[in-house]
């Protein structure tokens, strides 16, 4: 069967969704984002996710690159189910996709971190501290002496941290 998505997050999601409960491949047509052409992907969805603005990225395994990547769903143009069945492998390790900021996903867990640093008024430290309530191990927060923060950050991507940005406001 094909699904053809037309609104880009509620078709693709549908989609994926199910072929996940069904442990299911799936073929699809992906066009990345600054990309006009769209490449065939054949997939197993290990899990699915929301970043903060909500934007879904299904992470799985690969078969034409032979690992596991995640594609954001709003930029799968197609999807097909496939009749093959797998399986989550057992050592898959989910906890790899995530930033440690909630709501950020590591679309490349494997690729070399780039270090953001970000800097916090002191009026907006306490929000702050709030919102990483635990540091994970890629984050490290220094607080200067007038009260301001620096949040230091290692990430595959730093596009994927603006909607996390934005969240504070202007």
């Amino acid at each position: 069967t094909i699904s053809r998505v037309r609104k880009p997050s509620a078709d693709a999601l549908e989609a994926f969704t199910r072929a996940w409960s069904e442990q299911r491949r799936v073929k699809f047509w992906y066009a990345p984002v600054n990309s006009s052409a769209a490449r065939v992907v054949e997939f197993a969805t290990y899990f699915i996710e929301m970043a903060v603005e909500g934007a879904l990225c299904a992470v799985g395994y690969d078969y034409a690159h032979k690992r596991v990547g995640a594609f954001w769903l709003q930029q799968v143009k197609r999807v097909q189910f496939l009749p093959v069945t797998y399986e989550i492998p057992a050592r898959f390790d989910r906890r790899r996709y995530f930033s440690g900021v909630p709501g950020v996903l590591v679309c490349e867990p494997d690729a070399p971190p780039i270090e953001v640093v970000v800097g916090f008024t002191a009026a907006a430290a306490p929000a702050l501290r709030e919102r990483l309530y635990t540091l994970p191990a890629n984050c490290r927060l220094t607080v200067l002496d007038d009260g301001r923060s620096l949040l230091t950050l290692l990430v595959s991507d730093w596009r994927l941290l603006l909607p996390w940005l934005r969240s504070w406001g202007a």
